[in-house]
């Protein structure tokens, strides 16, 4: 087993953390959506602004950080996972998505803040990580752990719309770490349902990693590394992983953190997956690329991209990234495991973008016809395709999905909806196809 070569250490900052989430400040300067498409539009996102003043109670509703059960909300419709069956028949309309709507599920999970600080003044990324796990975790084995690439908010430099986005500020924790955890959802006082959830909010800016996990019968910890909107100049700084090194030394810290390993087990991880989901899929792809080139040179590289690396959850990639995201797979698709060759790598894929590169995932032809929903997996079920379009006259899979459920009219199929709603309710499609956990 290769040594440590990077020596790091975690800092505890759960508590100072939880103290900022739970006190939002005053203002009306954070946006719902924090993406791209809303930060250029400045007259839309002061129109559509979260509300510090008058919906404090809502933004500081939990008392710690375990993610609690969601309300109960059943009407119009309950809470929304992927079945075993990616699709469903709908009598008039032909497939729908194969959704499992569960009322108030419990999270289960405990989540803390960590900062990281190297050895030597050494710095490297991230600085900061979020981990979340499950508060029924075997503590007597090395756990599987799930690294999740996340879109960098904030994209456009000139945006000044995030007030509080300095790390461990109110807006940094709560659009970068806890929204991704949780589904942000409430019942009124007069019964009108306000829920940020895929089919029935407008505005979309939590994706219920927790739940997702919990729902999928999977005890991944959950590990999200710093993105940040602090600028050196014009050009955003970069706090992602891109060593190989580095992230397998900080699981190895955040294993023997929050668990009692015996010392014969401490420096072994379990498997490994990373996800990733729209701009952090182009991090991904850097990650591969980069680490695949160092593998010669550094045994801890290799070991870590052919031993523990074993599953990576790709959850639609921007629409100009996708052919470049499965070009950067193919090299550690290819890794074959030398202490079990058994060990396949597994490549769960989700995109609403029709991609040429899906023929060479299936080994030869694309199985795949354009404007078509499909799924498609291989016989040894390490490798899965979902392509799930949107259509903008709004007769594609999603359209038809909302209205076989919610019945309300409303047009669904656009850019924002479903760029949101894959990683929303494909995360947990992934983890049930895990073969590793």
């Amino acid at each position: 087993m290769p040594n440590r070569t990077i020596t790091l250490m975690l800092a505890d900052q759960t508590r100072r953390s939880w103290e900022v989430i739970s006190n939002p400040p005053d203002g009306t300067i954070t946006p719902l959506e924090a993406s791209i498409l809303c930060l250029q539009d400045t007259a839309m996102c002061r129109k559509e602004t979260a509300d510090r003043v008058n919906n404090k109670d809502f933004l500081a509703r939990n008392s710690g950080w375990d993610p609690l059960p969601l309300p109960n909300i059943q009407t119009p419709i309950a809470w929304p996972f992927t079945q075993a069956s990616l699709f469903a028949k709908d009598a008039r309309n032909g497939d729908i998505l194969g959704l499992d709507f569960v009322a108030a599920p419990p999270a289960g999970y405990s989540v803390k803040i960590f900062g990281v600080t190297y050895a030597g003044g050494r710095q490297a990324p991230p600085h900061y990580i979020v981990v979340a796990f499950p508060q029924d975790l075997d503590i007597s084995e090395p756990p599987a752990f799930l690294v999740h690439f996340k879109h960098i908010p904030g994209q456009d430099p000139q945006s000044s719309l995030f007030k509080y986005f300095n790390p461990m500020g109110f807006d940094w924790l709560f659009w970068e770490m806890w929204s991704w955890l949780t589904y942000n959802a409430r019942k009124t006082a007069t019964n009108n349902y306000i829920v940020d959830m895929p089919f029935l909010s407008g505005v979309q800016s939590s994706f219920g990693l927790c739940y997702q996990l919990r729902q999928a019968k999977k005890p991944y910890v959950i590990v999200l590394p710093q993105v940040s909107r602090v600028f050196d100049g014009n050009k955003l700084k970069d706090y992602q992983f891109y060593s190989a090194e580095v992230m397998r030394n900080v699981l190895l810290a955040v294993q023997n953190t929050i668990l009692s390993l015996p010392a014969e087990k401490q420096e072994t991880l379990g498997p490994v997956a990373v996800s990733a989901n729209s701009s952090g899929c182009n991090v991904l792809s850097g990650f591969l690329e980069e680490n695949l080139a160092r593998m010669k040179s550094n045994p801890a590289v290799e070991d870590f991209l052919r031993e523990r690396l074993r599953e990576i959850f790709i959850l639609d990639p921007p629409e100009d990234f996708g052919e470049s995201t499965i070009k950067a797979l193919s090299g550690w698709r290819g890794l074959v495991s030398t202490v079990d060759p058994s060990k396949r790598k597994c490549l769960r894929f989700y995109s609403h973008s029709f991609l040429q590169g899906f023929a060479g995932l299936a080994g030869g032809s694309n199985p795949f016809k354009q404007n078509v929903s499909g799924f498609w997996e291989d016989g040894g079920k390490t490798t899965s395709l979902a392509y799930l379009p949107f259509l903008p006259h709004g007769s594609d899979i999603w359209q038809r999905t909302h209205d076989h459920y919610v019945h309300n009219g409303a047009k669904v199929s656009n850019f924002n909806f479903v760029h949101h709603a894959i990683p929303a309710l494909f995360f947990s499609d992934a983890a049930r196809r895990s073969l590793y956990v």
